[in-house]
């Protein structure tokens, strides 16, 4: 990147800074939501020029990292939490089935019966 923008960068980011320092909750609010935003561009823009094995990288990670988090979710959560998160998965699976169901060929929907006769 060009020495410029980075010190026009590094400006706008102190500048943010002195503004968060001397604003009011509701103006801190909208500086909450307009960094947020900026951030997912700069993110999205970094996406897109990617390699796509990068990318699949960054997913794989990104898997892992949730489910680290869903595991440790589950240590610590209490056992109502815990049949919630259950049941929540169950009713998203199911819709998910709905949805592969209407969007699947008669052929796809023939077998799944199938496999579930088996079963």
């Amino acid at each position: 990147m060009h020495i410029s923008k980075v010190r026009d960068r590094e400006r706008k980011a102190k500048q943010r800074q002195i503004d968060k320092l001397s604003s009011t909750p509701e103006q801190l609010h909208i500086s909450k939501v307009r960094d947020r935003e900026r951030m997912a561009k700069i993110r999205q823009k970094d996406k897109l020029s990617r390699k796509p094995e990068e990318l699949h990288m960054s997913k794989v990670r990104h898997r892992e990292r949730m489910a680290k988090q869903r595991q440790k979710d589950k240590l610590s959560g209490t056992s109502e939490e815990l049949h919630m998160s259950k049941v929540r998965h169950r009713e998203r699976m199911a819709k998910q089935r709905q949805k592969d169901k209407l969007s699947g060929t008669s052929e796809e929907l023939h077998m799944s019966k199938v496999r579930h006769r088996e079963r």
